[in-house]
């Protein structure tokens, strides 16, 4: 055991010192309102009632929220929980094993194995998927109840098997196959099946039928957990459609993954967040693919009375890649390092009893397979712990994924997102250009690199990026409302005005749209864009969903007040402007509302030349 917890800490020490990256850690924790709050009534409440990123994972977004509540948005300590769950699950795994096969051999060499492989980084170093490590700890103490069940079959023990499973479907749904890898225990090391050869004097035989029957409520569970998935997923568009992965394509990419699974597993080499999902593969590919498969089954078949953890461990890894596979495609990857958390355990215990029966057979091999053992462990960790450093920045981890595949694009996205909320617009800018050479007709792509021209003040740039992710998905509202925006920076107010009303059509509720809109319409020069009977109505319902405590909604109010001429009305709102812009600490747009005041006073409309730049359009309220 201290073995084992020494070799997770030489892997993961300096987990404390990495900080969030921006690919989901954001979704799941530093952009996520329900979890920055804590521990929270409604937080509670809506961790169990609403999907969060795309997702339905209740337990995780509470432990999310646990985190934050403990140690607010400290990044280092957020990891060193992952890794401690992670540390938690190798000692369990090691116990759990050691029941059921009685071999502390066999059960040590699959838990190192499972401590230190790289291809366990990314659930580890990833603090979003805090989802794989807690899911496997409780699948880790779901296997230990089971044993205390199938050992005694006693009610209580499996209440406390089926409340570790609903734990660990409300961490992560994808355990939903863990009913199944029960009845392969059952065949071995359990050994409960009434075929399964010499008994295991630690659990009862039972009929085919029992066996089958007790795992009926298990899998009731997992139903109403996939439901409840699939309908989150749906609900944010998160599920790929037949259009853009046929089923042919799908089935192809399984069966290639689980190739590329057994490749990473044996030597874990380029290794990366995200394997782009490359459409079909070559027919090559996808036979040679399903040759090695053909193999491998049926080799397990042929040993499955004399060898059965041959058979048990290729199906436990075969069965529980089964939900990520992409047969249900969701999001853009082919694969991920992730979804190995588990499945590689049932290649742990085939490579571990494989050398347990290589160095029994002469007491001289014992010493090779031990030492060899050791050797390939220590090298593992090694490669563990390099890979572990790729996690330490954002940067860092999208650099390392672009140095394997300069044509991933979803990295070059995630690199150009990043600089350009730092500010680092030209670097953006290239990094944006080389995702849309990788994929021209992408949305989002379009969107973000006009943006990025926009705050850049290369508006006519901007223009053109920001009206093509428009042409190509006219319901991008964000797109729309920027463009409208460069647009009226350009002095094309009337050609925005269009844009701003379908994006007030598409999101009425949204405050910043109405009072964009109303501001320009309130106080353009351009007779031809002045509304006075549009422009009123849009500013008090922008104010009315601030609660009228926003200044700049107030600020708009009060133009809209004088631009029809009710003058004490329009300086009471400019006053209140003031009044909250100061306690506010918006100092220039306290000093700006000053101007409109003295306007206002002397009974005098506001108008607003057209800005001349991005940055204008930024400072002008």
């Amino acid at each position: 055991m201290l073995l084992l917890t020494f070799a997770v800490y030489a892997v993961y020490s300096e987990v404390n010192s990495f900080e969030f990256n921006s690919y989901d850690d954001r979704l799941y924790v530093t952009d996520n309102q329900v979890v920055t709050q804590g521990l929270t009534s409604p937080g509670i409440r809506a961790a169990f009632t609403q999907p969060i990123a795309a997702n339905w994972h209740p337990l995780t977004i509470l432990s999310h929220m646990l985190d934050v509540e403990l140690f607010d948005l400290r990044s280092g300590a957020h990891h060193i929980v992952n890794a401690l769950l992670h540390l938690a699950n190798t000692l369990l795994l090691f116990v759990v094993l050691r029941r059921m096969t009685g071999d502390d051999w066999v059960s040590a060499i699959v838990a190192a194995l499972f401590a230190v492989h790289p291809l366990h980084v990314e659930s580890v170093a990833w603090v979003a998927q805090r989802k794989d490590v807690l899911s496997g700890l409780f699948t880790m103490l779901t296997l230990w109840a089971y044993t205390r069940y199938a050992a005694r079959s006693r009610l209580a023990d499996y209440f406390l098997l089926a409340s570790f499973f609903a734990a660990g479907l409300l961490s992560k749904p994808t355990l939903v196959t863990l009913p199944v890898l029960l009845l392969l225990l059952d065949f071995w090391p359990l050994r409960r099946f009434p075929f399964s050869g010499e008994p295991n004097p630690n659990y009862p035989k039972q009929s085919l039928q029992r066996l089958i029957l007790e795992k009926v409520p298990l899998a009731l569970l997992a139903l109403a957990c996939s439901i409840a998935t699939f309908a989150a997923q749906s609900s944010f568009h998160a599920v790929g459609s037949l259009d853009r992965f046929p089923l042919s394509v799908r089935l192809a990419n399984a069966v290639v993954s689980y190739a590329r699974y057994l490749g990473k597993t044996i030597w874990p080499s380029d290794l990366s967040f995200l394997y782009p999902h490359p459409g079909m593969w070559p027919w090559p590919v996808v036979l040679g693919s399903s040759l090695l498969l053909l193999i491998l089954t049926l080799a397990a078949l042929l040993h499955a009375r004399s060898r059965p953890w041959l058979l048990v461990g290729g199906l436990w890894f075969a069965i529980s890649l089964l939900p990520v596979l992409g047969l249900v495609q969701a999001g853009e990857q082919a694969m991920a390092d992730r979804y190995m958390y588990l499945p590689l355990i049932g290649l742990g215990i085939t490579a571990a009893c494989f050398v347990r029966e290589f160095s029994s057979q002469r007491r001289p091999l014992r010493r090779v397979a031990f030492a060899s053992t050791a050797v390939v462990l220590a090298a593992l960790a090694v490669v563990a712990r390099a890979q572990t450093a790729h996690w330490r920045t954002s940067e860092t981890l999208y650099a390392h994924a672009l140095r394997l595949d300069p044509n991933n694009a979803t990295a070059h996205q995630l690199m150009a997102d990043m600089l350009a909320s730092a500010g680092h617009h030209e670097r953006a800018i290239q990094h944006y250009r080389e995702a849309l050479r990788i994929r021209p007709t992408y949305d989002a792509l379009h969107h973000n690199l006009g943006h990025t021209f926009l705050n850049a003040g290369a508006l006519r740039d901007a223009t053109n990026h920001l009206a093509e992710a428009v042409r190509l998905n006219p319901l991008n509202a964000p797109a729309r409302f920027q463009l409208g925006m460069a647009l009226v920076a350009l002095g094309e107010a009337r050609s925005a005005l269009p844009h701003y009303r379908y994006v007030l059509n598409l999101v009425p509720n949204d405050p910043i749209v109405a009072n964009e809109l109303a501001w320009l319409l309130s106080t353009h020069p351009d007779d031809q864009v002045r509304n006075t009977d549009e422009a009123l109505p849009l500013a008090v319902h922008a104010c009315e969903l601030t609660g009228y405590r926003h200044p700049a909604t107030l600020t708009t109010l009060g133009a809209a007040y004088a631009n029809v001429g009710r003058f004490p009305d329009a300086r009471q709102a400019a006053e209140k402007a003031i009044q909250l812009a100061e306690s506010q600490g918006q100092h220039a747009l306290a000093e700006r509302n000053r101007q409109l005041l003295a306007s206002y006073k002397a009974n005098q409309p506001w108008r607003e030349p057209p800005p001349t730049s991005a940055s204008a359009i930024k400072d002008q309220r």
